[in-house]
């Protein structure tokens, strides 16, 4: 199933996080630690996948949205291949789309994350809070065994943003 099906279930995040471990080396640094314990500690133990509501958070996913697979000519935008497709949590294209390892996360904020999200609505803060999660999943799956270089340009920053968003949506401190 594409992770994007599964992120309303326990078990979807605990797969999603066992995905991410495997972008790590096995003996990491005691900051790599922190962030998968986090990780943990919010889509695993929070019940934070709760939160996710499949008619206001799911929509449409081509699940394989990047570059390659979009055409543009004269303003207007193609998109090809949709055999993946599904239905799944909405933000997980983008996710993909800036997976791709050309962006920082600083300049995903600026592109896409600034214009897209309010974040002082509940639901775009949960959409937000699992973009991010993706985000970090992709990268994860993408650079397997080496995201180390990853950590403080990308995964650290993503980390900020998903307790951020944790703090606001379940008010703990």
């Amino acid at each position: 199933k594409p992770f994007a099906r599964i992120f309303h279930l326990r078990y979807g995040c605990k797969y999603a996080l066992s995905e991410i471990r495997l972008g790590f080396p096995k003996f990491v640094t005691t900051e790599v630690q922190q962030l998968l314990h986090s990780l943990e500690q919010i889509f695993l133990h929070s019940g934070i996948h709760n939160y996710v509501n499949m008619d206001k958070h799911y929509s449409l996913c081509h699940n394989d949205f990047h570059w390659r697979n979009l055409y543009y000519h004269d303003g207007e935008c193609a998109i090809f291949d949709w055999g993946t497709y599904s239905y799944g949590m909405r933000g997980w294209d983008m996710a993909i789309y800036f997976s791709d390892g050309e962006f920082s996360f600083e300049e995903i904020s600026r592109m896409y994350i600034d214009s897209k999200f309010d974040l002082s609505d509940r639901e775009d803060q949960i959409v937000f809070l699992f973009f991010c999660f993706s985000l970090i999943l992709i990268l994860s799956r993408r650079h397997r065994r080496n995201c180390e270089p990853l950590v403080a340009l990308f995964f650290l920053p993503a980390l900020d943003v998903i307790q951020d968003m944790h703090e606001r949506l379940t008010g703990e401190e």
